[in-house]
């Protein structure tokens, strides 16, 4: 049994809010509609990519009954994100450091993401290359988060258990998904996409990548 970290995508290793924030506004401006921002969009992401459309159509006032224009609109911004999804992101500040860390102390690692997973996969392996063991993003057929079906797969591919797991995210959807997986620790960032408060429930909260190292450590075998 290995000890095993696995991580959200988004708001947790990598900031990709200014790449969502392009991508989303430049397919708004396509079809003549204002743009909404970062800030906005800070605010709707974290449940997959229809989800932050169906957001972004009922702050704008649109009917998503329309499904002809809806459609059209989340198959752009998807195209278009997908095609270049490395485009304005970086991981934040301490994760690589952290990341081989946890490899060097024989702790698995694993990245679940709402993200699709056509998107996730060559993120992580530009940005992490074998530092992370498991990948997984949305695909046809599997749950998202907070369901924990996903991440339970995962934790297991890399020879885990739940009491031998950290759950590591920085939404009210990622404390939500590790209490529903029953990790032995869940771990919320305080750099991500939301504010503390929507970090209720977590085991610990942490405002430096450094803090998850002791965590991982103290995790049962």
């Amino acid at each position: 049994m290995k000890r095993c970290c696995i991580f959200d995508m988004d708001g947790t290793v990598l900031n990709t809010l200014p790449s969502i924030t392009y991508f989303m506004d430049r397919t708004l401006t396509r079809f003549g509609l204002p743009a909404i921002g970062e800030e906005n969009c800070r605010r709707f992401v974290g449940n997959g990519a229809r989800i932050l459309v169906e957001r972004v159509f009922d702050y704008l006032g649109l009917d998503k009954g329309d499904s002809a224009r809806f459609d059209a609109i989340y198959r752009d911004y998807k195209e278009g994100y997908d095609a270049d999804p490395l485009y304005l992101t970086e991981p934040y500040p301490g994760i690589l450091p952290l990341l081989t860390s946890l490899r060097d102390a024989d702790i698995a690692v694993g990245i679940v993401s709402n993200k699709p997973h056509t998107a996730v996969l060559p993120l992580a392996r530009h940005f992490f290359g074998d530092l992370v063991g498991e990948v997984q993003g949305a695909a046809d057929g599997l749950p998202l988060k907070p369901d924990p079906a996903v991440v339970r797969t995962v934790m297991h591919r890399l020879g885990s258990a739940e009491r031998s797991t950290a759950y590591i995210g920085d939404s009210e959807v990622d404390i939500a998904t590790g209490r529903a997986l029953g990790a032995g620790r869940t771990i919320g960032v305080l750099w991500g996409f939301r504010e503390r408060e929507k970090l209720a429930g977590a085991d610990l909260l942490v405002s430096r990548a450094e803090e998850i190292y002791p965590a991982a450590l103290s995790l049962p075998l």
